[in-house]
């Protein structure tokens, strides 16, 4: 008695092997996009909480809270007991908020350091338009929640980029102060991450 032994000719696995090559290639470059844009979201995200959480403090506290441009922050998250904003041009290594109860731009001994953002500068680049970085990279949110520039004027424009060099399109998220203090999220395009405009 013949026995029938099943299993797939040489031809099929080709065929097989075949067509998912072709899926995969077609899959990839999406794959990548997506992967891009989910990096490109946590990072603003971050951003994003940082300024709506140092208005909210600034309310809360009836004190004067301070968003600004610190490069200095550790790999784990830490920052010195004391330190200034930077005020240098260029990309942001990251952010600082902090209660800065006698309005020197920097934390001093006894005021908070409510939160610390460190970017990924071999991914991204966090970019301040001149609004923002031409007066200290600072935002400066006092009691009634209008966000100020470090001179105590009105910051009625300005605006956060937040971007991952690549021709992929909507590569970059900004984050515009509008109405004195509300934040409004874009999306946008900038294949060589240029500095965006207020």
């Amino acid at each position: 008695m013949k026995t029938l032994q099943t299993g797939v000719t040489l031809v099929e696995l080709m065929v097989t092997i075949s067509i998912l090559a072709i899926l995969a290639a077609i899959a990839a470059p999406n794959f990548a996009s997506l992967m891009l844009t989910n990096r490109l979201a946590t990072q603003t995200n971050g951003v994003m909480a940082a300024v709506t959480t140092a208005r909210g403090e600034a309310i809360r506290r009836n004190q004067r809270v301070v968003v600004c441009r610190y490069d200095g922050i550790n790999s784990n998250g830490t920052v010195p007991a004391t330190f200034a904003c930077n005020t240098a041009g260029g990309a942001w290594g990251g952010l600082v908020v902090f209660n800065d109860a006698n309005a020197n731009n920097a934390l001093d001994v006894g005021e908070e350091l409510i939160k610390a953002e460190r970017f990924d500068t071999s991914r991204f680049q966090v970019l301040a338009s001149p609004a923002i970085s031409g007066l200290s990279n600072e935002i400066v949110f006092r009691g009634d929640g209008i966000a100020r520039d470090a001179a105590g004027a009105f910051l009625n424009a300005g605006q956060l980029r937040i971007c991952i060099a690549s021709n992929d399109g909507n590569n970059a998220r900004d984050i515009g102060l509008r109405g004195g203090g509300k934040t409004v999220l874009t999306q946008a395009t900038s294949a060589t991450c240029a500095t965006p405009t207020d």
